[in-house]
């Protein structure tokens, strides 16, 4: 995916075979993929790596993404994390160092971007050569947080990426 948030190729285009899934939902979880999905359910992320996949696909819990994305980017495994990438600048920064010394891909996700709105506003700013002067968002919590989230930690993210795809570069005043 390019900078501009606009995808590189048409990904939709690309068939992708999925591999296995890691669950830590025990035996009636696993037993559940494999008959819906058919899809092999590894207790662990050893056992997938071992099938030695193209690339994972990171949805767990938050402090759980530095050691999955770590494992993976050791044995040179491109790795898609879900937001956020690390809980920690440092973790991040070693994610991205190992990333280059292992020649892996490491991509965070910031779906909202390709968010149908999203591409309409974009489209339009493009069409007419306007940009914005001031962006503002509200954010309220829709769901029950997990344990140790919060709505800037779950959704700030998204509204610093709109900024800078919106204006080319991030923000240098926010209000809270």
């Amino acid at each position: 995916i390019r900078r501009d948030g606009y995808p590189a190729q048409d990904i939709a285009k690309h068939q992708l075979e999925i591999v296995g899934v890691v669950t830590s939902g025990g035996r009636a979880n696993a037993e559940f993929v494999q008959k819906e999905f058919g899809l092999s359910c590894e207790k662990d992320l050893a056992g997938l790596l071992n099938k030695k996949p193209a690339a994972v696909f990171i949805a767990t819990p938050d402090e759980t993404h530095y050691d999955t994305a770590k494992e993976a980017l050791e044995h040179g495994i491109a790795a898609f994390v879900e937001k956020p990438l690390a809980l920690t600048l440092k973790d991040a920064q070693s994610l991205v160092d190992l990333a280059k010394r292992r020649k892996a891909i490491l991509s965070t996700g910031h779906l909202l971007v390709f968010h149908p709105c999203v591409t309409m506003i974009r489209e339009h700013l493009d069409r007419t050569g306007q940009e914005p002067r001031a962006i503002f968002s509200s954010r309220l919590a829709q769901f029950p947080l997990t344990a140790g989230r919060t709505v800037l930690r779950s959704s700030l993210v998204h509204d610093i990426s709109m900024v800078d795809l919106f204006m080319g570069e991030l923000p240098s005043k926010s209000f809270c």
